[in-house]
């Protein structure tokens, strides 16, 4: 446990020392985990040109970053995919496996990078609407996850488009709209405005299930 806490990375050290251990771009700096009870867990590792900003999106997105000290997190780290900060703040952090995310997280102090997720969602809507706070079911719980588009119903949990090519996550479906439209709220992220999308920009969850068990 000595040697993990010796690996953690907080927002508050000083992000010049891990620019000064690894200044490659194609060599992990730090590699940011994340898992939601027992949900596929998401991950990715960053290079050392950005740990400000990489670690400010950990703390926002209530992910845990360790730093890429030694040999064998260096090994683990590379067996992310390489990540990237998005327009809005948020990490880019696809699916990974439980086995690495598991072998990353016995490197983690008994404190991690724990701050309340809260992010500030970009002003910029595109033409099918991309907030409207006022809209009514914030309080929806979580529902079932549908395995088939004409299951989708309110309380339905499937994946939403954040902006254009800036990745998916988790949603809540709060309402029904014509024309194949709904409104959601990220669940993740509850307080952020609820968003509205086309079943163009949606994903089923089971999709994702069959494509990281496969």
């Amino acid at each position: 446990m000595a040697q993990a806490a010796k690996n953690e990375i907080n927002p508050t050290d000083a992000p010049a020392e891990v620019a000064t251990a690894t200044g490659a771009a194609d060599t992990p700096a730090v590699a940011v985990v994340f898992r939601n009870g027992k949900d596929t867990p998401r991950g990715a590792w960053f290079p050392a040109d950005d740990i400000e900003g990489v670690l400010a999106g950990a703390a926002e997105m209530g992910m845990q970053a360790v730093k890429a000290s030694t040999d064998e997190i260096i090994s683990l780290a590379q067996r992310l995919p390489k990540g990237r900060i998005f327009d809005s703040g948020k990490l880019f952090t696809p699916l990974i496996q439980t086995k690495v995310y598991d072998e990353l997280m016995t490197h983690l102090p008994e404190h991690g990078i724990t701050a309340k997720p809260r992010l500030v969602m970009s002003a910029a809507s595109s033409d099918d609407g991309d907030a409207d706070a006022e809209s009514p079911g914030a309080s929806v719980p979580e529902g079932t996850r549908p395995t088939d588009w004409s299951q989708i119903t309110v309380g339905s949990l499937v994946l939403a488009e954040e902006a254009r090519m800036e990745g998916w996550f988790e949603a809540i479906i709060l309402e029904v709209c014509p024309k194949h439209v709904f409104k959601l709220r990220y669940r993740d992220y509850p307080d952020d405005p609820i968003i509205t999308r086309h079943v163009s920009r949606l994903a089923l969850m089971m999709q994702l299930d069959a494509a990281t068990s496969a």
